[in-house]
């Protein structure tokens, strides 16, 4: 692997590969691409099934009291969702942005 690239250890996590590591392969950045983009759309696809919404963040206090940001939804995150999806779109129909 290359030293710029990731790689990921026995427990799971990333990690630095050393200098001397070969370059993955296309079809291993191919596959991480699809494992980690298509699992993230459909970990929000349940999270927009579950809340009716795309939620600002889940389980964490906002700055008033009692009040969860699992309240509050924001553009931002929308805008990104929306980007991802279209990215995944591109890349399943082979297209280059």
């Amino acid at each position: 692997m290359h030293a710029l690239a990731a790689r990921r250890d026995p427990a799971g996590s990333l990690a630095a590969g050393g200098a001397d590591d070969a370059l993955p392969s296309a079809e291993a950045i191919r596959a991480e691409l699809e494992r980690e983009l298509g699992g993230g759309l459909r970990t929000w696809e349940a999270i927009l099934d579950e809340y009716g919404y795309m939620p600002t963040g889940i389980g964490c206090q906002s700055v008033l009291p009692g009040v969860p940001f699992d309240r509050f939804a924001d553009s931002g995150g929308h805008a990104h969702l929306i980007y991802a999806a279209a990215q995944w779109i591109h890349y399943l129909e082979g297209r280059r942005d």
